[in-house]
Parts: structure tokens; sequence; C-alpha cells
């Protein structure tokens, strides 16, 4: 399973603005619906923990 994402993250009205790009590629355990489900919700995980780094690292930022 791969997801590719293109996400930004703005900083107030007309603030920075950030356009990130995450790939996230996670094997499927197993054959079937199940599996897919699991590995999509794995890779998911992934490109919002790319952007939850963003957030904080956009946040501690004057």
């Amino acid at each position: 399973m791969t997801i590719e994402a293109l996400w930004s993250v703005k900083r107030g009205a007309g603030g920075l603005v950030e356009k990130r790009h995450s790939i996230a590629q996670e094997p499927a355990d197993g054959t079937g619906y199940e599996a897919l489900v699991a590995a999509h919700g794995r890779a998911l995980a992934t490109i919002c923990k790319d952007m939850a780094r963003a957030l904080t690292t956009s946040m501690s930022q004057p």
C-alpha cells in the first residue's frame, strides 16, 4: 500500500505557508480486505505523524 500526499501548513491569515510532500509505504500483512485496510491505516498514520511534526515545528517558530 502506498499513499502519496501533498499538503501545506499555513500560519494565520496570509501567513507563512509550507508546502510538503509525504509518501508512506506499508505492506499488507496477509491477503484480503482486512489486511489492505490495516496497511492503509498504518500508511495514513505515518502521514499524520509527518503533519504533526511540521505543525509542532511551525508553532515553535516566532
